[in-house]
């Protein structure tokens, strides 16, 4: 059971983006804040949609345990969403002009995105509960599910995944710090200049040795 095809307005991503790759649930995922106005009329939707879904599945059934969406949290006045979607299910993404998009864009955090999105309920079988059993009840609930993503501004963070080699580079070395017993790889030894002492002096409050008048 499905709601109405719901459009958003231009909303920056944020968090971790598995668009083009999996999670750790090995599903994708958009995390997006929607404002009041991209939801309006959520709740009143959400509970036609349940008392339909329950009166059509769960007929006469007087014990059902209704779960809050599973992919919405409530922050401050805004709703930071979790879009999930299985691998095996194409997700159409265009650009600013309505281009499709084939080949991998910057859609990470901080890029610029419309979304068109779903309220859809979802219910437990009585089966898979053992509808023999009374004790027992089905849970159910709606969930957010996404069906368009349109790219207005491509994010300033690289898609590409950095290896450990990459990370190790822009670390470098601190001098004086931590180093692991038994290691073979020598510190990097850093040259302090003259000026450099004398900056630091003057920082600290260090007076400098006065010159004897003889």
């Amino acid at each position: 059971m499905q709601g109405i095809q719901r459009i958003s307005g231009v909303v920056t991503l944020t968090g971790e983006q598995f668009v083009y790759d999996l999670n750790a649930a090995q599903r994708h995922q958009l995390t997006a804040v929607l404002t009041p106005d991209d939801l309006k009329g959520y709740e009143e939707e959400r509970e036609q949609m349940l008392k339909l879904f329950t009166s059509h599945f769960y007929p006469g059934r007087l014990k059902i345990r209704c779960r809050q969406n599973l992919n919405i949290e409530e922050l401050g006045e805004y709703f930071v969403v979790k879009f999930r979607w299985k691998d095996d299910v194409p997700m159409p993404i265009w650009d600013s002009a309505g281009n499709r998009l084939t080949e991998p864009a910057a859609i990470n955090a901080g890029a610029k995105v419309k979304l068109a999105f779903q309220q859809v309920a979802w219910g437990e079988k009585l089966s898979e509960v053992g509808h023999e059993r009374q004790h027992q009840y089905p849970n159910h609930g709606t969930v957010l599910k996404l069906r368009g993503i349109q790219l207005i501004k491509e994010s300033e963070v690289s898609c590409d995944k950095w290896d450990e080699d990459d990370i190790r580079s822009m670390f470098g070395v601190h001098p004086g710090g931590f180093i692991r017993e038994g290691t073979t790889t020598p510190p990097r030894v850093v040259a302090i200049h003259r000026q450099d002492i004398h900056g630091l002096n003057e920082r600290r409050g260090v007076e400098r040795p006065r010159k004897l008048v003889r």
